[in-house]
């Protein structure tokens, strides 16, 4: 799997090129504090646990950049609240609706 890196998103390949999943985010700069808004997974990875295996690639993607993490997105809540060895990292409860209504990355539609 690769991590593919852009501005507000990430995406994974396998090895031909074909995109597994990508997590979509908004950053906090102030709070240092990456909006998990959205994890997909392509239809046909989806049921071989490929959601958890791009939520386990973001956190160390926000670790690496020094970032903690807002989860918008219904799956990484539960990923998190699974998971919790990881609640340093979860801001869900530290951070205010209207501070990720301030934040949050308006996405135009192709």
């Amino acid at each position: 799997m690769k991590r593919n890196v852009e501005e507000t998103r990430l995406f994974w390949t396998n090895s031909d090129e074909i995109q597994i999943g990508q997590v979509l985010y908004s950053k906090i700069p102030d709070l240092d504090t990456l909006i998990c808004e959205e994890v997909f997974v392509n239809p046909s990875f989806r049921g071989q646990g490929w959601g958890g295996k791009l939520m386990k690639d973001f956190i160390e993607f926000a670790v690496e950049n020094g970032q903690k993490i807002y989860p918008l997105c219904p799956f990484a809540r539960q990923y998190l609240l699974d998971h919790p060895d990881l609640s340093d990292l979860d801001m869900h409860n530290q951070i205010t609706e209207t501070k990720i209504k301030q934040n949050i990355v308006t996405r135009k539609e192709d």
